[in-house]
């Protein structure tokens, strides 16, 4: 059996002019060193798993842990926002696919990569022009096996032989006889407001497969069964879905970063929590329509 292509770095290249780079002294000057050893780990974290870095809550709790008791997750997801900046992490796809990288990381992975054959190369998540050499396998974001939303799971591995076609087509089959997306109250328009929301906020279309579909039937489920009105309206879930978008100045800074749909499934709670409790000055709704979706899903008290 051949041995699966390997990803990351062993070691990585580390400029002797690295502390007197521009951003990151800005980033010495607003954090101090704790900073400058944040993004110097979070290097470490990206080279490792290759030229990119799957980043979450999860990550985040683990990456406070394994640093040390002096690191608090506020702390690191301050520095990262100060990062993105800088133009030290390249925001647009982090947004889109909640991952850490650069069009400078990027660069030098592939100078290290120079003796490698069959580079695995995402293309969604490359931020500058994609190598044209034939070392390279160009691989889209939408036909991963297993995508990267679980970094422990590689891309596809193109020797591996194909799964067993009849499981496949069971599976396939099971999905359709339960409950097809048309289907589902709300989910044509909820998914037209999620769109068009990613459409003005990164001017780029919404990249959807299963895992997203299925994060927004969540949505639609979670906000159907806390809604008031019994039985809540399509028009009302609807409602409570946009007001969401509309209040994305209320989300934090660290959840403002997470818009994939199955993020936004997975911080729902802590998201309506901030929109009922923060402050806005610039927004597309009133401090009534918050009120009022705060009690339809919290009811009038709210959760604390």
């Amino acid at each position: 059996m051949a041995r699966p292509n390997k990803i990351g770095l062993s070691y990585f290249p580390f400029d002797v002019d690295f502390f007197d780079d521009d951003k990151i002294e800005l980033i010495n000057a607003e954090f101090g060193i704790t900073g400058e050893n944040i993004i110097i780990r979070l290097l470490c974290k990206i080279y490792k798993n290759g030229y990119y870095y799957q980043w979450g809550d999860d990550e985040c709790l683990l990456f406070c842990k394994r640093a040390g008791a002096s690191y608090r997750p506020s702390q690191i997801e301050e520095v990262i926002s100060g990062c993105f900046r800088r133009s030290f992490f390249d925001e647009r796809v982090f947004k889109m696919f909640g991952i850490l990288t650069s069009n400078g990381i990027q660069k030098r992975y592939l100078a290290a990569c120079a003796e490698r054959k069959n580079v695995e190369i995402i293309s969604d998540y490359w931020v500058g022009e994609l190598p044209k050499d034939d070392r390279f396998l160009i691989i889209e974001h939408d036909k991963l096996v297993n995508p990267p939303d679980n970094p422990v799971n590689p891309p596809i591995n193109p020797i591996n032989p194909p799964e067993n076609t009849q499981s496949k087509v069971k599976k396939s089959k099971g999905k359709i006889n339960t409950m097809p997306e048309e289907k589902i109250p709300a989910y044509s328009p909820c998914m037209k407001i999620y769109n068009d929301f990613i459409l003005e906020k990164l001017g780029v279309k919404a990249k959807i497969d299963g895992t997203q579909g299925k994060a927004l039937k969540n949505i639609i489920k979670y906000l159907k069964s806390n809604i008031k009105e019994k039985p809540a309206s399509e028009q009302a879930i609807c409602d409570a879905f946009e007001i969401i978008f509309q209040k994305y100045d209320r989300w934090g800074k660290f959840y403002q970063g997470q818009l994939k749909l199955n993020q936004i499934d997975s911080n729902l709670i802590n998201i309506i929590k901030l929109i009922k409790n923060g402050r806005s000055t610039n927004s597309g709704c009133t401090d009534a329509d918050v009120v009022k979706l705060a009690a339809e899903i919290f009811g009038t008290a709210g959760r604390n």
